[in-house]
Formats: structure tokens, C-alpha cells, sequence
């Protein structure tokens, strides 16, 4: 049955109701729930402005105060800003700052981003331009100021950029150059200066034949990055002195528990907030293949040990099918894990075990899903690239570039498990409002007599269990969004 339209037909006796969402069905794993606020285009008008830069939207960061977003439109050749509401997460169109206008430069085919920790700088990875941009960012109005561009040999094809923790490194893979690049930065003002290149082949360095993704754990101590020609993931320990990488191991595809774990088309590696766990999410090209590849983490070694996966089978939320790359983004606090599928048109929650790393199916949207939001129609997900969480926790954002050209946002801030029971009871000549972030369960012996007033609200669903008698002149109503 598709998740995205499902019939009610519960003993019901109803003289007035409206229902925004009623379902029924297994209640998915402890997790967020995911509800979408809003979506916004580029060319859209929004006040008297119209919103620009979003054109192949690619990537997308939040800044570490969550006072802003930020979105990498490669087709636009720019990076949009956007103000966040910091209680309902809706964005509100900044600036956008575009290749070759007022001097910026390094932002043609823009394909990711990442901010400094202090919030001071953005980083700007220009894939056709094979070059980093580095942009001064106003942290109250939010406003980029571009700096400078770094163009040297080893950002070809540039594909991922990562800060270090301690601010004091940049981290930039080039796929076509089978390179990862070390930049030492300015905490003042957060200028580039090259300290090394590490090739593919070269002084013993492996797994970055191809390269497309670079991330640091968060305790600083190593770096990872993800070959795709070779199928490998590199292992470098990084120096505490002056983040210069030494080459240490490469964890190659055909490893896995159970059944190998295939890392073919590798295109994302993430560390969760801990830094107990790596996670490798694949391009993958149907229902076969494994999506996300699980690896604990030697916080000594850094050596990574294959523990488990999930295969794209289990997670075919739409039934569109999956193919195309996606992007993962976890809850500030680890317990949640959020990934994209493009083709399939969704977006996924997964409840995280902090002690294995395993991930759960917890809930998810697909696009143009009526009523499945305070915005409404579910909107923007159509080739979904990237996607970012607020640090607080309450939000999802989610670039997508092709048919959408577009960032949507999402409230994750209500725990799957959190629910509501109303049950046994008589409710007349009453208004009453009832809250709960995943669901909320009306019945059995469920009466509203004449003159009742009964309003509940979720983020996730509403389960009748029979008998529930909604006499005349009772109302019952069902409001789709998290409790206010």
C-alpha cells in the first residue's frame, strides 16, 4: 500500500469530523517524524524579491548558529542565503552570489558546501571552475562577502570540501584528479593557504582513485575520504600540530557482515556527531543494491570494521524506484539519521543505535503527498541532492536540483514514540485539544456527545480503535502538523 494515500475504514459512527490524516498500520520504529513546512523555488517571488541562485541546486548547509541556510545552485553558478525562522524553520530569500558578478569567482557548477564550525566562513566547491571559493559571512544579516578562490591542480573535478573541528584545516577531494587537497586556514579570517596535495599512487597513498567525498571525525584525528574507481575508503591520521595527513589503510569493496557489503558508486561518507561510526551512502541503480553501508570507528586507529547496511529494497518508500545519489544528514544529538532519494521522490528517517550504529526504518514523505504537512502538498523533492538539520535539532532542508530547482524544509522535531491516548470516556459540552509528536490513538469506548469539541493534533498519525461514536452536534478534528 502506498504510504502516500492510504484508506481509513475503522467502526466508526461520525455525525462531523474533519480529518487532515487518519491511518492505520504499524507504528514505524522509535525516530523523528518528518513533516514538511514549505518549499521554495528559484524564480519564485517572495515579497519583493525573487528568489535567485537556486537553479541545479546541489548542496546545502545550515550555519552553526541556525540563524541562517545556505543552497550551492549549480546550473545557477551560485550560492543562495536564506534567514531562518528559528521557531517554524521557513527560510526568507537573502542574496544570492553568483560566478563572474562583482568579482566572485569559483562557483561555477557549484557542487558542495561547508562552513567553518565558528560560522565565520563559507566554503564553495566550483566543479567546473575546479576551484574552492571562500566567502566572509555577516553572521547577523547573513550576507557573503567573497574572498578569494583557490585553483591548484588537485581540486580537479572537485567534489566534497570538509573544515576540521579545531577550524584550523580545509579538507578538498578532487575526483579528477584523484587527489585530496590540505589547506591550512586563517581562524581570523578564514583564508586558504595550500600546505599539501596526496595523490592516488603516490607516496604510498591508495583509495582516491576517483574520489568524491572527504570527510574529518569529529575528534579530529582522521580523515576519511571515498575513492569511487577503486571502491575504497582512505584512512589518513592527521596531525595535531598542523592537520598534514599521513596515509594509513584503505577499506575495500567485498566486506561485510553476513552478505558483502557492495560500496560500488560510492558518493557520500558522513561521521555521526559521536564519531563512533562512519556511514557510506552508494549511487545506486535499482532495488538490489545496498544504500547505506554501516562502519564502527577506532577512535585510536581510526580503522573502520563493516557492521551492517541497508539495502535500497527496504526503503522504496514511493515505489518509484531508486537510482541517482543521494545525501545523508544527521540529528545534532546522533539518535536520528536522514537520507534523500532522488528518482523515488522521498526522504527518509532512521532511528540510529548509538551502540551498534544500525539504522531503523523510522518514517518518511514522499513529494506531492496532499496533507502531509503544515505546508500542505508534500513539494521539492524531485531530484534531491543534498540535505542539511538546524542545530537545534527541529529541522530538516533539503536541496533539490533537475524538475524541482528548489530547498524545502521539514519539522523533525517530534520523537516517533511520543503519543496520546484517548480512550474510555464520555467527552460532552467539552473543548478539548490533544498533542502528540507521532500519534495519537482515539478508542476504544471513545464517545463525543452532543455539544463536544475535540481537536487533536500530530505530526505523525491518528488511530481509531473501535468504538468510537461521534454523536450529532459533536466535532472532532484532526489537525497534520507538531504540537504547538
Amino acid at each position: 500500500m502506498d504510504r502516500c494515500s492510504r484508506s481509513l475504514r475503522p467502526a466508526l459512527t461520525v455525525a462531523w469530523i474533519s480529518l487532515a490524516w487518519l491511518a492505520l498500520g504499524t507504528a514505524p520504529a522509535a525516530g523523528q517524524t518528518v513533516v514538511f513546512v514549505e518549499a521554495l523555488f528559484d524564480g519564485q517571488t517572495q515579497g519583493m524579491n525573487t528568489i535567485d541562485g537556486l537553479d541545479g541546486a546541489r548542496a546545502v548547509v545550515v550555519s552553526p548558529d541556525g540563524k541562517h541556510v545556505y543552497v550551492g545552485g549549480s546550473t545557477d553558478d551560485a550560492v543562495a542565503a536564506f534567514a531562518r525562522n528559528g521557531s517554524t524553520g521557513a527560510l526568507t530569500w537573502i542574496e544570492a552570489k553568483v560566478d563572474g558578478v562583482g568579482g566572485v569567482d569559483g562557483l561555477n557548477g557549484v557542487e558542495a558546501l561547508a562552513m567553518s564550525h565558528d560560522g565565520a566562513t563559507l566554503y564553495a566547491a566550483g566543479l567546473l571552475d575546479n576551484a574552492l571559493a571562500v566567502f566572509s559571512r555577516n553572521g547577523t544579516t547573513g550576507a557573503l562577502t567573497f574572498v578569494e578562490v583557490h585553483t591548484d591542480g588537485g581540486l580537479s573535478g572537485i567534489h566534497s570540501v570538509a573544515v576540521s573541528p579545531d577550524d584550523k584545516n580545509v579538507y578538498a577531494v578532487g575526483r579528477n584528479a584523484d587527489a585530496l587537497v590540505v589547506y591550512t586556514r586563517n581562524t581570523g579570517n578564514g583564508t586558504l593557504g595550500l600546505l599539501e596535495t596526496l595523490t592516488d599512487g603516490t607516496g604510498g597513498v591508495d583509495g582516491l582513485a576517483g574520489v568524491t567525498s572527504v570527510a574529518v571525525s569529529p575528534d579530529g584525528k582522521h580523515v576519511y575520504a571515498a575513492g569511487q574507481d577503486e571502491q575504497e575508503i582512505a584512512l589518513f591520521t592527521r596531525s595535531a600540530v598542523d592537520g598534514s595527513l599521513t596515509f594509513s589503510s584503505v577499506v575495500a569493496d567485498g566486506i561485510g557482515v553476513g552478505s558483502d557489503i557492495d560500496i560500488d558508486d560510492k558518493r557520500v561518507i558522513r561521521l555521526d556527531p559521536s564519531g563512533s561510526h562512519l556511514y557510506l551512502v552508494n549511487h545506486v541503480e535499482d532495488l538490489a543494491d545496498v544504500w547505506v553501508a554501516v562502519f564502527s570507528r577506532s577512535s585510536a586507529s581510526g580503522a573502520l570494521t563493516a557492521t551492517s547496511s541497508v539495502s535500497a529494497t527496504a526503503v522504496d518508500l514511493c515505489f518509484l524506484g531508486i537510482e541517482g545519489d543521494s545525501g545523508l544528514a544527521f540529528s545534532p544529538d546522533g539518535k536520528a539519521a536522514y537520507v534523500n532519494q532522488p528518482f523515488d521522490t522521498s526522504v527518509v528517517s532512521f532511528s540510529r543505535n548509538a551502540g551498534s550504529g544500525a539504522l531503523d526504518f523510522a518514517d518518511g514523505l514522499c513529494d506531492d503527498s496532499i496533507g502531509q504537512g503544515a505546508g500542505g502538498t508534500v513539494d521539492g523533492l524531485w531530484g534531491s541532492q543534498d540535505l542539511a538539520t538546524s542545530p537545534d535539532g527541529a529541522h530538516l532542508y533539503v536541496a533539490s536540483s533537475n524538475l524541482e530547482d528548489a530547498v524545502s524544509v521539514f519539522d523533525i522535531s517530534c520523537q516517533v514514540n511520543d503519543t496520546e491516548t484517548v480512550a474510555n470516556e464520555t467527552i460532552a459540552s467539552e473543548t478539548r485539544i490533544v498533542q502528540a509528536c507521532s500519534k495519537i490513538t482515539l478508542g476504544p469506548n471513545l464517545y463525543l456527545d452532543t455539544g463536544a469539541d475535540l481537536t487533536v493534533r500530530t505530526g505523525g498519525r491518528v488511530e481509531l480503535v473501535s468504538p468510537v461514536h461521534v454523536l450529532a452536534g459533536a466535532k472532532l478534528t484532526v489537525v497534520n502538523a507538531p504540537p504547538n
